[in-house]
């Protein structure tokens, strides 16, 4: 990323993300920055738009995250790196869509069923699976 901001676009330490463009006094076109507050409103608007109340500009960052830990298979470390966060702990917000969690609820039932097959039942005191006793 840094080779191609420092190749491509030399001035976008400095540059704004999102500018806003608007005449001033005489016409002057002049170009600023756009505020975090209007940032906020365009995406809650947007988000109204597609039926989405609950839409904030963080929730994009949290679905970063989400989706860059599903790509990485599960490394927190990758996220906590490129979601800049100095602390672990802080990046242990990402939730599971239910889905995945679907997926591995039926994972679980699979293997289950393989262990009953093999003569286990559930419920053992300590792994949850004990033999079953043989009269």
């Amino acid at each position: 990323m840094n080779e191609y901001l420092a190749k491509e676009r030399p001035a976008a330490a400095s540059e704004p993300l999102f500018q806003v463009q608007y005449k001033w006094y005489g016409g002057e076109k002049k170009t600023r920055r756009m505020s975090g507050q209007r940032v906020w409103k365009i995406i809650k608007d947007l988000g109204k738009r597609v039926g989405v109340d609950t839409i904030h500009p963080h929730a994009f960052r949290h679905a970063c995250g989400v989706e860059l830990l599903k790509r990485s298979g599960g490394n927190l470390r990758a996220v906590q790196e490129h979601l800049r966060h100095a602390d672990i702990q802080t990046t242990i917000y990402t939730r599971l869509a239910p889905q995945d969690l679907q997926k591995v609820v039926n994972l679980f039932d699979e293997k289950t069923e393989v262990l009953r097959a093999r003569g286990f039942r559930t419920g053992g005191p300590q792994t949850g699976f004990e033999p079953v006793s043989q009269p």
